[in-house]
């Protein structure tokens, strides 16, 4: 009998703690991770924001990778953002993700895995490798393979600006005076490795007589999308028209030249397109299309993100609304 009530007297005392951290708002309900986008990236990645989406996610929900707390944006109860360093891309293989609710109690996540891709052989090679003379802003893409931070580029002997992406891709920025007139032009890269350098070349041809190229970009004609002006600031203006039914407009403003990545994405992270996918843009204002006309009706989300020529990333992310 006394046994008895020792159990009631510890089931009470239980009850009554739980209800004291439920009233003084310790007690959090644990949040659940559905998927995360990106789920990968490659071995070299100069860094970007992952977006996390789930339920039960709180103001002061922190991500944590590989054991480590991010800095963390609380967009809603079922969204987060976190930036993921470029410390982290030093290696292949997956990487824990979990978030993890404030105050006591059980407030971790299931766990879900980040995959850093190993570096595959990459075949030396530039793009473009002619251009019309008279090209103004243009970045030379450059692959190859044990690429570092500084890797520089030469054309015809003198330095240009080198934007490091990874181990595997650079972009070098090419001087006015470079297209200027036409002609074959020598591109060397060097390495530093120890007390020597690799180094590994290749020739981009300017062709044809001086005309009006301004607002051409890596070969590519841009000109419907450019206005121009050069921004101050990096920028990504609300989809238009939002509502739309079954083609939207996806405006951004770029600084300096820079290398842009637009995707889509459904409610639940899934990446439903990719619009740009690296390619190299000029400072200026550019939109691209989005057309939806095989998706169903419901709300949708497009992420802009950068790097310039300075070696700053940029990111924005927005929802819009499709309606049939």
């Amino acid at each position: 009998m006394k046994q008895n009530k020792n159990t009631t007297t510890r089931l009470s005392a239980v009850i009554i703690l739980s209800v004291v951290l439920l009233l003084s708002g310790q007690a959090i309900s644990s949040p659940v991770i559905n998927s995360i986008s990106p789920t990968s990236a490659d071995y070299g990645n100069m860094g970007f924001t992952l977006s996390i989406f789930g339920q039960d996610f709180v103001s002061g929900t922190v991500v944590k990778f590989q054991g480590d707390e991010l800095m963390t944006n609380f967009v809603s109860a079922s969204e987060l953002e976190a930036f993921i360093p470029e410390n982290y891309f030093t290696s292949a293989g997956h990487f824990s993700v979990i978030v993890e609710n404030p105050g006591s109690g059980s407030t971790v996540s299931n766990t879900v895995y980040f995959q850093v891709n190993q570096n595959e052989e990459a075949t030396f090679g530039i793009s473009p490798q002619t251009i019309p003379v008279g090209s103004i802003g243009i970045l030379i893409k450059i692959t190859g393979k044990n690429f570092t931070r500084f890797t520089n580029v030469t054309v015809n002997g003198a330095s240009r600006s080198v934007m490091f992406i990874n181990a595997n891709e650079l972009y070098a920025r090419m001087l006015d005076q470079d297209l200027a007139k036409p002609g074959k032009y020598d591109l060397i890269v060097n390495t530093p490795v120890l007390d020597t350098f690799e180094s590994q070349s290749a020739v981009f041809v300017v062709l044809g007589s001086k005309k009006d190229n301004s607002a051409k970009s890596n070969g590519n004609d841009n000109s419907k999308y450019l206005t121009g002006m050069i921004p101050e600031k990096f920028s990504v203006a609300q989809n238009y028209p939002n509502p739309f039914n079954p083609s939207t407009t996806i405006g951004f403003a770029l600084p300096a030249a820079s290398i842009v990545h637009v995707q889509v994405f459904n409610s639940i992270g899934q990446v439903i397109q990719t619009l740009i996918d690296g390619e190299s843009y000029s400072a200026g204002e550019h939109s691209v299309q989005f057309n939806a006309s095989n998706l169903a009706s419901g709300q949708y989300f497009y992420r802009v993100s950068v790097q310039d020529e300075y070696g700053n990333s940029y990111t924005s992310l927005n929802k819009m609304l499709f309606v049939k």
